[in-house]
């Protein structure tokens, strides 16, 4: 073998052929001198590299005792197809034209780089064809609305070519714009206002008479210019009396009062309802003091009570009161087989309670979210603590106590009985 490698890496072999037949090979395939290739014999399954010297055929068989095909080796006229993954290592597949055949879904290549990849033109970028990119030669306009978020676009000139009656700019911050020259104020020249001239501390106005007020306005220069006099827009100068908007509205983002409780923070006229406003109180009340335009009413009582038993309750659960948390009634499941949790006064909780939490417990009422329920059937405290049942206790020492009805397979009016029975 390092005889073929030695002549054939020096090239110094002339014909290659590819030939198979029943036999092993001879100079029936490979008639000339020098002539060599790889030859499969049909019969046996065996493959060899062949080469005619001098007349004779030395072979070198690559398949073994196993048998191959001959078409597990690649030809370089591309007729045989690769069965697996081929992987070159490091070194380099060269050719004009690289193509994939595989179909959309898969991608065609899969780079582990990050280097660029000199000269290569793609038709796309993510998907995108060069169409849907801005170029920052300016060549290719936005075809939207582009919002350029909490980032800022700096040029030289930012020019609007929008015709009159549309804004050029569109502005929601009323922060001032240090070095804006504006041509017009609201559509006004320069000329058409007052302005201030001089320097140091007296400041004059154009229009002033002798006396330094401005002409036939009642007010002298010093009501608007001396110092505390003028309200400032960092706020740091306060209004010195009521202030009277007149038809126009003031618009912030919010609008605090600080006045002391007695007072009222707001005095309006106009009764008409304040979309959206959204109050912490109505009348002094808690939203909770009120039933929902949804709600079917219903004689309710409900209590806030607080869990202290150390794990958390479950909406639902029959509790009794057991104690007292700084004016707060602390509350423990109740069990039909233990009398000191079924005697005193019950509650069922109107939603989750965790540990040394607070929560609503109702004392008269509906309480949803249960299944199963026999809508007319009496509720029993039950033997497992905290639930109720439908079957009245039967055990000796244990306990019959009333604790509401289904009104339907999910609900429950609670209204325990005020009275309960020991099982003899």
């Amino acid at each position: 073998m390092a005889f073929l490698e030695s002549i054939v890496f020096r090239n110094e072999l002339k014909g290659y052929a590819y030939t198979s037949s029943t036999a092993d090979p001879s100079t029936t395939e490979f008639p000339d001198d020098e002539d060599w290739g790889l030859h499969e014999n049909t019969s046996s399954g065996k493959v060899y590299v062949a080469v005619n010297l001098d007349g004779s055929i030395y072979k070198w068989e690559l398949t073994g005792s196993g048998g191959a095909s001959i078409t597990d080796f690649l030809r370089k006229d591309g007729t045989v197809a690769l069965t697996a993954n081929w992987d070159a290592g490091s070194y380099e597949i060269r050719a004009q034209t690289l193509e994939s055949d595989v179909a959309t879904g898969t991608a065609p290549l899969t780079v582990a780089s990050t280097t660029v990849v000199s000269n290569l033109n793609a038709d796309k970028v993510d998907g995108k064809d060069s169409t849907d990119i801005v170029l920052r030669d300016g060549s290719q306009a936005l075809t939207a609305n582009w919002d350029a978020g909490s980032y800022k676009i700096t040029a030289e000139t930012l020019e609007s070519d929008v015709t009159t009656g549309t804004a050029p700019l569109t502005v929601a911050s009323t922060t001032l714009v240090s070095n804006l020259n504006a041509d017009l104020l609201d559509g006004n020249e320069a000329s058409a206002f007052a302005t201030i001239v001089g320097g140091g501390t007296e400041n004059n106005f154009t229009s002033l008479d002798a006396g330094g007020d401005i002409q036939d306005s009642g007010y002298a220069a010093s009501d608007f210019v001396g110092a505390g006099n003028a309200v400032l827009a960092d706020g740091s100068v306060p209004l010195t009396a009521n202030w009277d908007a007149g038809s126009y509205k003031i618009t912030a983002q919010q609008l605090e009062s600080d006045v002391a409780t007695g007072t009222a923070p707001l005095v309006v006229a106009s009764e008409t309802m304040v979309d959206n406003l959204n109050a912490d109180l109505l009348d002094g009340n808690e939203a909770s003091a009120f039933a929902t335009s949804s709600h079917t009413h219903t004689q309710q009582i409900v209590e806030t009570v607080a869990n202290n038993t150390g794990t958390g309750m479950s909406k639902g659960d029959v509790c009794y009161i057991s104690g007292d948390s700084s004016g707060t009634p602390e509350v423990t499941l109740a069990d039909a087989d233990a009398e000191s949790t079924c005697s005193k006064m019950l509650v069922m909780l109107n939603e989750a309670i965790a540990n040394s939490a607070t929560g609503e417990a109702m004392v008269v009422g509906e309480v949803s979210g249960f299944t199963g329920l026999t809508a007319g059937a009496i509720q029993y405290v039950s033997a497992t603590a905290g639930e109720v049942t439908e079957t009245a206790p039967s055990t000796t020492g244990q306990i019959v106590r009333i604790a509401g009805y289904a009104i339907s397979t999910t609900e429950i009016y609670f209204n325990p009985d005020i009275t309960y029975i020991e099982i003899a």
